[in-house]
């Protein structure tokens, strides 16, 4: 039977902090202090999962009935469930599942009538999902080989320290082709469609994974400059606006001008307004130059990215093993 007691806690004290802890043989990524009402626990090593699935519970649950809930309904019994399921479906791949109640739940269903809960918390659930565009994927990944030795038995081996990271970004991106992949066939599914050609739809897509590469990149350096996998987490502050402050979810006209040109000068804004335009998909013309010029910038700041990073992690990479 599960439980939905009334919640009765103190004000959550701001944004969650994300730090890996185990606590009783579970993996708690993130928690308020005793009084709160907000945790977020791992079912399975993300550190390391090929996949991650999210569940994000609704009313009558928080910190102070997370642990003694029981029954099919409760969040920790639906991860497992999902996580159990995802093993199946995938036996030779790794998977994880994060609980996610990291915000607060309406206390019944009088209360979840009202969107507040969820605008309240969407940005924190938007936090901890800004690891999806991949830059914390990678950082997490390296960090780990770099914490458990892989990348010091990798170096004994006569090969190439380009190689080395370089085949980290090419498994990165051959990931993101699939991803991609299969959510454009889900989204022909759901009514979308390019209204261009598919010489045009091959050129977006090419945008795309050019991104992921830059960010892999990205996420290697970080991984190569953080101590383990659990300081990676403090990544999540410089994430959040490269994903969230782009013309992905706003056009950068319909921002502020003192939003708008940090926004249009963001790699990820030109990278969306180019592939919109490629899939004949536009949002309207562009009234800057960075959007009038999204194509261009969709290319060189990819390349641009992916240069630096790539020379400062041979760098770094060369330091580690000194």
């Amino acid at each position: 039977m599960t439980v939905t007691t009334p919640l009765r806690v103190a004000p959550s004290p701001g944004a969650l902090r994300y730090r890996s802890q185990e606590i009783d043989d579970r993996t708690i990524l993130a928690c308020d202090p005793p009084g709160g009402s907000r945790i977020v626990e791992a079912l399975g090593d993300v550190a390391t999962a090929d996949h991650i699935a999210v569940v994000v519970p609704g009313n009558g649950h928080h910190l102070g009935n997370y642990f003694i809930e029981e029954g099919p309904n409760s969040p920790r019994a639906r991860g497992e469930l999902l996580l159990r399921t995802m093993q199946a479906l995938e036996p030779d791949a790794h998977v994880a599942v994060v609980v996610w109640v990291g915000y607060r739940t309406p206390p019944d269903l009088a209360a979840a009538v009202s969107n507040t809960p969820a605008y309240e918390g969407a940005p924190e659930l938007a936090r901890a999902m800004a690891f999806g565009i991949g830059i914390g994927i990678t950082t997490i990944a390296v960090a780990a080989d770099a914490r458990d030795g892989v990348l010091d038995r990798m170096r004994t081996l006569p090969m190439s320290p380009v190689a080395m990271l370089a085949g980290r970004s090419l498994a990165d991106v051959l990931t993101a082709l699939i991803e991609l992949t299969i959510l454009m066939c889900l989204g022909r599914l759901f009514g979308w469609q390019w209204h261009a050609g598919a010489g045009a739809g091959l050129a977006a897509l090419g945008l795309l994974l050019l991104l992921r590469t830059a960010f892999s990149w990205t996420g290697i350096l970080l991984g190569l400059l953080v101590s383990g996998p659990e300081a990676a987490m403090k990544y999540f502050s410089l994430v959040f606006p490269l994903a969230m402050v782009a013309d992905t979810v706003v056009p950068t006209s319909f921002m502020p001008g003192w939003l708008a040109g940090p926004a249009g000068w963001n790699p990820l804004s030109a990278t969306v307004i180019a592939t919109r335009e490629l899939f004949g998909n536009p949002t309207g013309p562009g009234m800057s130059w960075p959007a009038e010029h999204a194509l261009l910038l969709a290319v060189v700041w990819p390349l641009a990215i992916t240069t630096v990073c790539t020379a400062l992690a041979l760098g770094r990479l060369r330091r580690l093993s000194r």
